[in-house]
């Protein structure tokens, strides 16, 4: 099997009416960052 040519990902900031930033932690890292992912 080949390696994908594409890889798609995105990221996102989320704000709430206070300016607050929703992050979100990592389970397999154990550590904290912005909500985000990627497709092969």
């Amino acid at each position: 099997m080949s390696w994908p040519v594409h890889i798609i990902s995105v990221g996102a900031l989320v704000f709430n009416k206070d300016g607050k930033v929703l992050i979100a932690k990592s389970i397999r890292k154990n550590t904290w960052g912005f909500l985000g992912g990627q497709v092969e």
